[in-house]
């Protein structure tokens, strides 16, 4: 299940990510980033890393703000 990132500014959806990485993974860094387009909705998948250098990877639904920078037909609205 990806976690929701509600906002219309790509920088303030990046600091969201960020921060919601740090509340739910303490200690985990940011790895790798991959933008994924499927279903209809745009997703961030991120890998992190643990401090005893384990992978995870978190998906991101970034929908509401890929659409605002410039992809206005992609995801297609839901109505």
């Amino acid at each position: 299940t990806a976690v929701e990132i509600r906002t219309h500014s790509d920088t303030e959806g990046g600091i969201l990510i960020k921060q919601w990485i740090r509340s739910n993974y303490p200690g985990f860094v940011i790895h790798a980033q991959e933008l994924i387009e499927a279903r209809d909705h745009a997703y961030n998948m991120i890998t992190i890393i643990s401090p005893d250098n384990t992978s995870h990877q978190v998906y991101f639904d970034i929908s509401t703000y890929y659409r605002r920078i410039g992809h206005p037909e992609f995801p297609k609205p839901t109505c």
